[in-house]
């Protein structure tokens, strides 16, 4: 029986997706140092904003209320790219396995920069890509994804 979709069930509709990806499994990963810090690294970001997206913990600060802070302090700095090889070397990073406080992710198709936010002059990934990234990411990345998600369950029945 087809007919208008009266109701989208966001958590859900994220939940299943994040069953079938995940951010660094379904992209290619590339881990880095930033050898002069994070805020080096968005300094640089910041020069050259439509090369970038952030995303992850990153992301997830733009999407919180100002009075709301992260679980987390932001310690992996995780940037959509289109080439990672490129952007290591003008972000200035050194590729490493270890020890790594960014990650650069090749897209697997441009999805993951559909309905980008622009914030003070850079682009993050939206909510929902922003929640699907942390479900799926280490450490206490679930924790922040639930977070975001009480957030936007305040915000939007869909999300509840």
């Amino acid at each position: 029986m087809a007919g208008p979709i009266l109701l989208v069930r966001k958590r859900q509709l994220v939940q299943r997706w994040t069953e079938d990806y995940s951010l660094t499994g379904t992209n290619h990963a590339v881990t880095a140092l930033a050898p002069r810090g994070i805020d080096s690294t968005m300094r640089a970001i910041a020069a050259d904003p439509n090369s970038y997206v952030l995303a992850g913990t990153a992301a997830l600060r733009v999407h919180l209320p100002v009075h709301d802070s992260a679980l987390t302090p932001l310690s992996v700095l995780t940037v959509i790219v289109e080439d990672a090889h490129r952007a290591t070397e003008a972000l200035r990073l050194r590729a490493t396995r270890r020890g790594a406080n960014v990650v650069l992710i090749e897209p697997f198709d441009d999805l993951i920069r559909w309905n980008t936010i622009e914030h003070d002059g850079l682009a993050y990934t939206s909510p929902a890509q922003t929640v699907a990234d942390l479900l799926t990411g280490p450490g206490r990345d679930p924790e922040e994804a639930a977070q975001l998600i009480n957030k936007l369950a305040h915000e939007d029945a869909e999300w509840q």
